[in-house]
């Protein structure tokens, strides 16, 4: 992550960050359709065979992603005693949604 700005007042502050993430959408959107793929062959598997093509799976997509996705957003914090918190709630939204690769819109990506 990368520090652009941050802005102090009284007890509460914002800070301006750049995280580069892995893009946890896209590489979940891949996973469903890679063992969508594989659903009828799976079938005929035992519990620990189609684990076992999960983990595989998932680690070809360790592989194929880099830390693509980019986003900048504020995060809010709170001075609580002296020690600096992030503010809960749907405020601090955009950077849990930075943290993980975009993966709270997936729905976006979702072809119904």
């Amino acid at each position: 992550y990368t520090i652009n700005s941050t802005t102090i007042t009284d007890d509460e502050a914002v800070v301006n960050v750049t995280i580069k993430a892995y893009p946890l959408m896209d590489m979940t959107l891949d996973l469903m359709n890679r063992l969508m793929s594989a659903l009828f062959s799976l079938t005929f598997t035992t519990e620990e065979e189609t684990t076992a093509y999960m983990l595989e799976q998932f680690n070809l997509l360790k592989v194929d992603y880099t830390k693509s996705f980019e986003g900048t957003v504020d995060v809010y914090l709170v001075k609580v005693d002296k020690d600096w918190k992030i503010v809960g709630g749907d405020k601090n939204m955009p950077l849990f949604n930075a943290l993980t690769g975009n993966l709270m819109n997936i729905q976006e990506g979702l072809e119904y």
